[in-house]
């Protein structure tokens, strides 16, 4: 447990170097983010979408300059669809700091969201050990990945809604590893019910997870002398705290957007001319969009205007394949035999491929509308991506080094981390 505090400990280290060396608004969304929890925070109401939110002129000058110190932001609202779990929380940070200079402001803010971060790791780290309780190497690892992963640290290290979407994401997913080892009672479906409830007023990009959870609590094994076959109405309490939780966002958005417009969409769409969009499918188009996913995956920093060298991308690709054929080969070795897996542990990686799945389906779905190939969406599904990544490079291990060498992979993966926010990022804004 040592090394998991010592990872965590320069995990957060090196997402507080983003909040610390990366200048205000630098990160992508923060103006609106920054402003939607002033607005609650002055106010004491959530904002309202509206005609002028977004200004594709002044965001590109902005931009483009990297946002000049003292030039006002004040009209970048185009977050305020959002639904409110973060902004809510961060509300009595910005009043605590309200009589600081904006810029450490702007860091004491961050730094909630590297918190959230930190606390991320660790949930990874418990879901791991959940699957596999044995294999101490493999759930540092994991913990690692995610901890040093550097764009997560950058986007980690901003105001976003984006810390605690993973945060929620990655407990939904540990609840649901307990439900297809424990089973659905009582308590895990109040559980259950609480964390669908804040996910749905978190970020949509952890909707995907709600139908995901209810049918594990379905499909979770029965206990009892007769089986307990009383699931059905367990869900179905589940389902009614999370709308009790969460309802009124809903009620709200459609009072002032319309009743055919509760996650507030059409309005968002309405709201921002001039925001590329898909135009037709083709195999430039899916270039583009796999390059980028990729890159803005590892680390393509600020506004996705800054980039690693290129040979770092071409290593990054060239691991990831390995990973990928080293994964493939543990399932051909589990469906053989060869690679005995609990049935635990199936049921939990089948949950995590899902769970990939609706994360890339919400991603390429959205991706429809608009352009927005950016690696950060993907990381809802942090956990899966992290685990399925490690399993493969220790397939292609031998048995004898494997903790040695995921050790080794482990700190090179924060030694990278380090060198994009001393090499690329902080020398950027110089």
């Amino acid at each position: 447990m040592a090394i998991l505090w010592i990872i965590l400990a320069a995990g957060v280290a090196l997402a507080a170097g983003y909040a610390l060396g990366v200048p205000p608004w630098n990160a992508p969304d923060e103006p609106a983010h920054y402003n939607y929890v002033r607005h609650v925070a002055t106010t004491g109401q959530l904002p309202e979408l509206k005609p002028g939110d977004w200004n594709a002129a002044l965001l590109e000058r902005l931009k483009s300059t990297n946002f000049p110190k003292g030039q006002s932001v004040d009209s970048i609202a185009y977050e305020s669809h959002q639904p409110p779990a973060f902004y809510l929380l961060a509300t009595p940070i910005y009043n605590a700091t309200a009589r600081f200079p904006l810029e450490e402001q702007v860091v004491v803010l961050r730094l909630l969201s590297v918190a959230l971060s930190g606390i991320t790791v660790v949930l990874v780290f418990l879901a791991v050990r959940s699957i596999f309780p044995e294999e101490l190497p493999l759930q540092l690892a994991v913990a690692g990945f995610v901890a040093f992963l550097p764009m997560r640290s950058a986007v980690d290290g901003s105001i976003s809604n984006d810390a605690l979407t993973e945060l929620v994401a990655t407990l939904l997913l540990l609840v649901m590893v307990h439900l297809l080892r424990s089973g659905l009672r009582r308590g895990s479906a109040i559980l259950l019910g609480l964390l669908l409830g804040v996910a749905l007023l978190t970020k949509m990009t952890v909707y995907g997870y709600v139908p995901l959870a209810l049918l594990v609590a379905l499909v979770s094994p029965r206990r009892g002398k007769n089986g307990d076959p009383s699931r059905l109405p367990l869900v179905g309490l589940a389902l009614a705290i999370a709308l009790l939780l969460s309802g009124w966002w809903f009620v709200r958005n459609g009072m002032l957007y319309g009743p055919t417009d509760i996650f507030g969409l059409q309005r968002h769409d309405q709201v921002v001319v001039g925001q590329p969009r898909f135009e037709r499918l083709d195999a430039a188009t899916v270039g583009y969009f796999a390059t980028t996913l990729f890159q803005s995956f590892w680390g393509q920093f600020g506004w996705m205007g800054i980039l690693m060298d290129g040979q770092v991308y071409f290593a990054l690709k060239l691991i990831s394949a390995l990973a990928a054929f080293g994964f493939l080969l543990f399932l051909a070795r589990a469906a053989l035999g060869k690679s005995p897996l609990t049935p635990h542990q199936k049921g939990s990686l089948l949950l995590m491929a899902l769970a990939l799945t609706v994360v890339l389906a919400q991603l390429i779905y959205y991706n429809l509308s608009f352009v927005q190939a950016q690696g950060r969406y993907l990381f809802p599904a942090i956990l899966p991506i992290a685990l399925f990544f490690v399993l493969g490079l220790r397939e292609l291990m031998a048995p004898i080094h494997h903790r040695l060498l995921l050790a080794l992979s482990v700190a090179s993966l924060a030694l990278l981390d380090l060198v994009c926010l001393t090499r690329y990022v902080i020398p950027y804004f110089r």
